[in-house]
């Protein structure tokens, strides 16, 4: 969807900082109702600032280039946050490939920490009070970065709506391609077409707290016709047939977290938030921050092909 480039913001006195800049394609840029949509739902990140989310700073313009022959249109792009870390799917890659598994205490700190970043979104509401109805529509490993420091962000609130207004018609193209890598993560209300809501992101963020557990994703399949079927019956494994000492309460959660009615689901991102950290502490286990960095930093020293940039492609 987009070229994505480390960039430098330059101020007074040597000032300097790093940052992210997510420019639209030039041919998705010709694509109005994708454009408006685009910067609709920028406008709307902007306005996020919670220390689980990857803040947006700036919504441009650049202008277009005349070429022999071509004529390119102007070109959107976002400024924003820098992680300096890796995204969760990587994370679960090389899990898979050396057959280990996260530790369950990791998993459900990096799901509560997520639905404090939902919660704030999904509670925003504009200067007469009146509620946004901010959904993030691509809650999945992609999309959760993990930084040095410890830190669970979320990235890309409102890009799945955006991309939602493109054609994706044509069977080879490399855009449908990529949605069809995200319908694991969506809701069964989101792949049928119908409204969505905050829960909708509760689901989606069940089926990564499952795939966190397992290192399966719950409603994967060979193809996209069999995945949409099996997110729709909302048919997945057990997660105890997959990680047989998952704890029970740790199970309940997850069922409703995956409850195919939106109904059945938490009411809200709190309400999980909170029913996530009373697990913890059931448990008599804390973990924190500081954990998840030296988890990293342990993650690191065993890859070599480290990318931080690569993280929020």
């Amino acid at each position: 969807m987009a070229e994505v480039f480390k960039a430098k913001s330059f101020g007074v006195e040597g000032f300097e900082k790093i940052l992210v800049v997510k420019r639209i394609l030039p041919e998705l840029a010709r694509n109005q109702d994708f454009v408006d949509l685009f910067v609709h739902e920028a406008k709307l990140a902007i306005g996020l600032s919670h220390a689980n989310i990857v803040q947006v700073f700036d919504l441009g313009v650049a202008p277009g280039a005349d070429s022999p022959g071509c004529t390119l249109p102007n070109t959107y792009f976002t400024a924003m946050e820098f992680v300096d870390g890796l995204d969760l799917a990587t994370v679960l890659a090389h899990c898979r490939a050396r057959r280990a598994a996260l530790p369950i205490e990791m998993c459900v700190y990096l799901a509560a920490e997520v639905a404090k970043a939902l919660d704030h979104a999904h509670r925003r509401r504009d200067d007469r009070m009146r509620p946004l109805g901010i959904v993030h529509r691509d809650v999945s490993p992609q999309n959760i970065l993990l930084s040095l420091e410890g830190e669970v962000k979320v990235a890309d609130f409102g890009i799945a709506k955006a991309f939602g207004a493109l054609d994706l018609h044509e069977g080879n193209d490399p855009r449908t391609r990529r949605l069809e890598g995200k319908f694991a993560y969506m809701s069964p209300e989101q792949v049928s077409g119908e409204p969505v809501d905050g829960r909708s992101d509760l689901f989606s963020l069940g089926a990564v707290l499952y795939e966190s557990l397992t290192g399966v994703s719950p409603f994967g399949a060979p193809t996209a016709k069999a995945t949409l079927r099996r997110v729709q019956e909302g048919h997945c494994p057990p997660v105890r047939l997959l990680r047989s000492e998952t704890p029970s309460e740790l199970v309940g959660i997850l069922g409703q977290m995956l409850a195919k009615d939106p109904a059945a689901r938490f009411f809200d991102a709190a309400r999980l938030h909170e029913a996530l950290l009373a697990f913890l502490c059931a448990r008599g286990r804390r973990y924190s921050a500081n954990d998840l960095a030296e988890y990293l930093l342990g993650f690191r020293a065993q890859n070599t092909d480290w990318s931080p940039i690569a993280s929020q492609l």
